[in-house]
């Protein structure tokens, strides 16, 4: 590449790890390039002869901590590596996405750890829970986490046999484990008088054993 002396100002964005949008699953296919193209940053950088300011955005989706850290340093020692010297001014986005050592290893192993509300998906049909994992194509495991807080058992029973039929039909079959939590929350089905009514042109074998339960 020709020098580029008029350009003083230069923003970009480097990757710190997996970009879980490749796959828009949260399983990571691919790494973006990025260590390799910052070691050698340098090169790039000498040829715009006049720059004076350097921002760089470093998204953190699929990195760890570390990963991360050592991504700003390798920036900043490129930029600092220019005869001007420019200033650099380095932003983190997307941090919710710093994952945790062992997480980390969890998704390059393909594996999941995804907590459903039963309050938020009881209602929704079946090919919604499909292809939440569908969408996980290499997936071999997924751990769910079962939020039954304001829920009622048949509510909870729905939402766990959903998630056992999409399991079912995914290309992987993964094995499926499901852990209820705060179970002591839960609510009876007295309580919640028009689930019948919702549910009443739901003729599934749970619905149908759910429809039993409320009516005694």
């Amino acid at each position: 590449m020709g020098a580029m002396p008029r350009l003083e100002h230069l923003q970009f964005v480097v990757y710190a790890g997996y970009w879980s949008s490749v796959e828009d699953d949260g399983v990571p296919l691919e790494q973006f390039p990025t260590k390799e193209e910052i070691e050698d940053l340098d090169l790039g950088l000498d040829n715009l002869l006049s720059l004076e300011q350097v921002g760089v955005t470093v998204d953190c989706t699929g990195a760890t901590a570390a990963e991360v850290q050592e991504v700003e340093a390798m920036v900043t020692h490129a930029v600092e590596n220019h005869p001007n010297r420019p200033t650099i001014k380095m932003d983190r986005v997307y941090e919710d996405g710093i994952l945790s050592d062992e997480h980390k290893v969890a998704l390059l192993q393909h594996h999941i750890e995804e907590r459903f509300s039963v309050l938020e998906w009881k209602d929704d049909p079946d090919a919604q829970f499909i292809s939440f994992l569908w969408m996980r194509r290499r997936l071999q495991k997924a751990i769910c986490y079962i939020d039954c807080a304001g829920a009622n058992m048949c509510e909870v029973e729905k939402v766990e046999a959903a998630l056992r039929r999409a399991a079912e039909v995914h290309r992987n079959h993964p094995t499926i484990q499901l852990i209820r939590t705060n179970t002591d929350e839960m609510v009876s089905s007295s309580h919640r008088p028009d689930t019948e009514l919702e549910s009443d042109h739901d003729d599934s074998p749970e619905n149908l054993l759910c429809k039993l339960q409320l009516k005694h």
